[in-house]
């Protein structure tokens, strides 16, 4: 007997769960509506290309639409002063204005012409420095072989001529001056009149002794300093 009922109770046990899940046999289940799903299609897509079709619009739109120009406009405002004292103070100040205004396009014009005097003047110094330059190199020259020459030349006397060991030592006769030393000089006061066509230096003469070299030579030299004092 106990038996049957051991094995009516697995029976039973087993039987449950199986009647419970059956949804004719589980009363929670008649009265519940089954959910639909509904899934929604995917639009991604699209959704990217219309956004970019509004884009592409928008920035088409923005580059052919012209700049607005701005215009700027001058508001000039005239006040009317019933005040007699602030019409005079503005009459004085007025002619206050035109008087500084004409002296100082005075002192500008006076400006300008100091600036063309000054660079009137530095031209023609500058011209004349250069020949100066040129006159005192050539002064320079001629002294300098003028003392070569003195040097160089023995000067005459009027002594007897004069003999040692039966030969003639003092013969009292001209001696001939180094031409050479005469040409130079020469040429050199031909570069005066070149330089200065206003030159009064002459050339010293040609065939020159010891007799005549010495006042030849300080004639020269007079003549030079006079030409350079007063050139």
């Amino acid at each position: 007997m106990k038996n049957k009922i051991i094995i009516f109770t697995l029976v039973i046990a087993l039987a449950i769960p199986q009647i419970v899940s059956a949804v004719w046999w589980n009363p929670l289940s008649w009265f519940t509506q089954q959910k639909e799903t509904y899934q929604q299609p995917k639009i991604n897509s699209v959704t990217t290309s219309a956004t970019s079709t509004v884009v592409e619009q928008t920035d088409k739109q923005t580059k052919s639409e012209p700049k607005p120009e701005i215009v700027t406009n001058t508001i000039i405002k005239t006040i009317q002063v019933d005040n007699p004292t602030l019409l005079a103070q503005i009459e004085q100040s007025k002619a206050l204005n035109t008087f500084l205004q004409s002296k100082y396009d005075g002192l500008v014009n006076q400006l300008n012409e100091c600036k063309s005097q000054t660079s009137a003047q530095t031209t023609t110094p500058s011209q004349t420095d250069t020949k100066n330059i040129k006159l005192v190199d050539i002064d320079t020259k001629i002294l300098t072989l003028i003392n070569t020459l003195k040097n160089n030349t023995a000067p005459f006397t009027n002594s007897v001529p004069s003999y040692a060991d039966g030969k003639l030592v003092n013969p009292n006769l001209p001696i001939p001056v180094d031409t050479n030393i005469v040409d130079q000089i020469n040429n050199y006061i031909q570069a005066y009149k070149i330089v200065d066509s206003n030159s009064p230096i002459k050339s010293i003469g040609t065939g020159l002794t010891n007799v005549n070299i010495f006042g030849v030579l300080d004639k020269l030299i007079s003549d030079m300093n006079l030409y350079i004092k007063y050139r």
